[in-house]
């Protein structure tokens, strides 16, 4: 997945998260393109991550003792080298 892509998907999930009122078909679209797409390329320790950086820290900002990826870049350069499938 090159970062252009990758950098839209996390931030449509963003969005998402930070609007209560989002239409369900978008969600439904959205959730689409993750599924056939980050679930393609990137393993199960790679969804992990993503998860960790969306959901654990909130987008990078919440701190923690996790030695991760605090950004998208970060996020995207640590699965493009040691998750990609």
């Amino acid at each position: 997945m090159d970062k252009k892509k990758f950098n839209t998907l996390l931030n449509n999930f963003k969005m998402y998260q930070n609007n209560s009122e989002i239409d369900e078909k978008l969600l439904n679209t959205i959730i689409d393109v993750f599924n056939n797409t980050m679930l393609k390329d990137y393993n199960n320790i790679g969804l992990e991550w993503i998860n960790w950086f969306m959901y654990d820290i909130n987008w990078g900002a919440t701190p923690s003792n996790v030695d991760g990826p605090r950004t998208v870049n970060e996020l995207f350069e640590l699965l493009e080298k040691d998750y990609k499938i």
